[in-house]
């Protein structure tokens, strides 16, 4: 029996060595490309995350600031609306 990612969404997987417990998993490529960090299972991110917060913790604060900055929503949608790009109201920052 084949792997499930390529038999479901029939994408090529890739195998990886997770970050913290040392064990294989099979990921999509874009998975692969888009993290810098890799984990077999939620548990063993969330257990890095509880080891390592400072790796975390400053994203997280950054992501806060923007959020907090005066006008960025309205000015997101102008731009939006100036490349005639569907604005999906629940991503917006």
């Amino acid at each position: 029996m084949g792997c499930v990612l390529s038999t479901i969404w029939r994408v090529d997987v890739m195998k990886i060595v997770c970050d913290y417990c040392g064990k294989t998993a099979r990921k999509a490529p874009r998975q692969v490309k888009k993290q810098k960090r890799h984990f077999c299972n939620r548990e063993c991110y969330m257990e890095f995350k509880k080891k390592f917060p400072h790796i975390y913790q400053a994203r997280e604060k950054d992501v806060s600031a923007l959020r907090k900055v005066k006008g960025l929503a309205e000015m997101r949608r102008q731009v939006f609306e100036k490349n005639s790009i569907p604005l999906n109201k629940s991503k917006i920052i």
